[in-house]
This record gives C-alpha cells, sequence and structure tokens, in this order.
C-alpha cells in the first residue's frame, strides 16, 4: 500500500497490473482479478481495531496517545439540505480530510493483505481504498475473496459487490466458469474498469470510454473558448493551458487516438481563428 509514503505512486499499481496483463496476453493464459469497492470506507473503519494494530506494529506510544486524544471528542451530525442535525458522540470513523488517517488506512490495507495472503495465493494492490486481487486461476481469486470478505467482517467494515468488478482477460473461459462471488453476493464481469485513474482493458477490442470522455470535456472548453470576445493571440493562449491539457493531462495506459485529436485539433482552429478568417494558416498554432 503506496497511498501517503514517500516515493509512493498509484502509477507503480497501474504499470505492475498493466504489466501482468500482457503478460497473460503473451503467454496465451486466462488472468483472473476482482477490484473491490469498500462502503463508506472511512466511515465505518473502527478505531480500537486500527490503533492496537499500530501498537503491535511498533507506531510511537507519544503518536499514539495523541491521536486517541484527538479522536476521543470526536463528534459527527446529519446533514440534510441546509439542515444539520444533532452532534453525537462517534465511537468509529476516522477523518477523510486529515492527512493522517492515510496512516490508519494503509495499516488496515496492510493487515488485509497479510489476511488473504495466508489464505490464497493471488497478486495484490492497494492504495487507500482501492484493493484489487488476480491470479492465473479462477478458484485461488475466489479464495482471497471469500478471505477478503472474512476480513472486512471482522473489522467491522462491508464490501459492496455490486459495485464491484470481476474480470478475465480471455472470454470464452469467462463464459465458461461461475461468476465470482463477494460476501455470498456474485460480482458483475467487467470488461474495462477504471482503477485509480486509469482505464484498463481486460477485453481487446472494447471502447476507451475515460479517452472518449476526456476529448468531450476538451471539445466542450474549445467551443466555449470560441465565444469568449478575444482576440486570437490570447485565446491560443488560453487554448494551450486550459483546453489541450484537459485531454492531453490525464491517466491512461494507452496513447491517444488519432481521431479524436484530428476532431479536437478542428475545433481549436475554428475557435481561435473564427469562422471568417479560415484563410490564415493554421500550422502557425501548432
Amino acid at each position: 500500500f503506496r497511498g501517503g509514503v514517500p516515493g509512493g505512486d498509484c502509477k507503480d499499481l497501474t504499470i505492475e497490473m498493466g504489466l501482468d496483463i500482457e503478460s497473460a496476453a503473451a503467454d496465451g493464459k486466462a488472468l483472473w482479478g476482482l477490484n473491490e469497492d469498500i462502503k463508506k470506507y472511512f466511515d465505518t473503519m473502527v478505531r480500537q481495531i486500527i490503533f492496537s494494530a499500530a501498537k503491535k506494529l511498533g507506531a510511537p506510544s507519544a503518536f499514539m496517545d495523541s491521536q486517541l486524544r484527538f479522536y476521543a471528542g470526536l463528534q459527527r451530525a446529519f446533514k440534510y439540505g441546509r439542515s444539520i442535525g444533532p452532534f453525537f458522540l462517534a465511537m468509529v470513523s476516522v477523518l477523510q480530510g486529515c492527512a493522517l488517517s492515510q496512516i490508519w488506512a494503509n495499516i488496515d490495507g496492510s493487515c488485509w493483505a497479510w489476511a488473504v495472503e495466508e489464505k490464497a495465493p493471488v497478486t495484490l494492490g492497494g492504495f487507500i481504498d482501492d484493493k484489487s486481487l488476480r491470479s492465473r486461476r479462477h478458484n485461488e481469486v475466489q479464495k482471497g475473496a471469500d478471505a477478503s470478505t472474512e476480513y472486512h467482517r471482522l473489522s467491522g467494515q462491508d464490501v459492496e459487490p455490486t459495485k464491484s468488478g470481476a474480470w478475465c482477460t480471455r472470454r470464452t473461459e469467462r463464459a465458461a466458469a461461475p461468476r465470482i462471488s463477494l460476501a455470498g453476493k456474485p460480482v458483475q464481469w467487467v470488461d474495462t474498469e477504471k482503477v485509480l485513474g486509469v482505464e484498463h482493458q481486460y477485453m481487446n477490442g472494447k471502447a476507451r470510454h475515460l479517452d472518449m470522455d476526456r476529448s468531450l470535456t476538451a471539445q466542450e472548453a474549445a467551443e466555449r473558448l470560441q465565444r469568449l470576445p478575444l482576440g486570437w493571440e490570447l485565446k491560443e493562449l488560453l487554448a494551450g493551458t486550459a483546453v489541450v491539457p484537459k485531454y492531453t493531462y490525464g491517466s491512461e495506459n494507452h496513447g491517444t487516438t488519432k481521431a479524436a485529436m484530428l476532431t479536437l485539433k478542428r475545433t481549436l482552429e475554428l475557435a481561435i481563428r473564427g469562422r471568417y478568417h479560415q484563410a490564415r494558416a493554421s500550422e502557425v498554432l501548432w
């Protein structure tokens, strides 16, 4: 678990998963996986369990004492619209906006990984509340899913099968296999899925939804730019800083498509030059 760790980067998990998928494709073998969703992750963490685990792992006593005092008086209230209900003492949960909460998430994730590895020989990955497991064997992933369900039950958390995704890199083998279950419920098969900002394609020839969303967002920004009463020099500056990055700056495990870039290019040229100056060379813009 690399969240909040010096040098830790979610890109590492993306590369590792991508390499495993590529290796399976090169070998002609199926790779099975499960990406889990935890219901209200930070709100359901039981502090007594996490703090006890931290002490056993060697957390400094002074730090633990400060955290115990900090959370001893934690109060919450339900909000509906502009109305706020009465405050109550919160016995569970850690503050999601607090940087130190990444420590508790990493401890919980590490304990989860140790519990699952003890029951199933699967490859695990995690970044804060994103947890995944994969293996070349379907039954090993199912064993890992069962171990994960048991861990979260004992730690006071709930997995969300309807928001989790199971996958396989070979369609014929997936069609012949039973669906992977999580918390006693079957998990939907997914052909593509967004994990830590990156759209992974588990099956060939599937639409790149994340890529298309970024392209549409950039084109909409270009159309808004066209309506601004500004000179072409300023529009060119805004296009380079506020429009093009919407498409080109995004976590992705493959390059942008030629068709989408050409469409965006034509939209930008129209936005900067205008409808009445298309005789001007567009090459000066690129």
